[in-house]
């Protein structure tokens, strides 16, 4: 009896466990991928990070979110692209010297 207890538990988890694993195992792929390109520089995304923040556009805890009207995103690219040609002028400069 306790034999074919042994055996009828073999067999349960023996077709159990693959499908523990069907998922991908314990590392799921991730959100992003590593090849992924990314378009904005980090001076770029600080630079629009202080004119919303300027402009109040930031929110903190559950409160009401504020939305950007059409003339405040432009103020909020406008900054970023002047941050990024700041950085190419800055590497250019640097690049001269060397």
């Amino acid at each position: 009896m306790r034999t074919a207890y042994l055996l009828i538990a073999t067999i349960v988890f023996g077709a159990v466990t693959p499908a523990a694993f069907a998922g991908g195992g314990a590392y799921p792929v991730p959100a992003v991928p590593e090849s992924a390109a990314f378009t904005k520089s980090r001076a770029q995304v600080k630079a629009e990070l202080r004119e919303a923040a300027r402009l109040g556009l930031l929110s903190f805890g559950e409160g009401d979110v504020p939305v950007a009207t059409p003339a405040q995103e432009q103020l909020i690219a406008d900054a970023g692209r002047h941050a990024e040609k700041v950085l190419v002028a800055k590497k250019s400069s640097e690049a001269a010297k060397n």
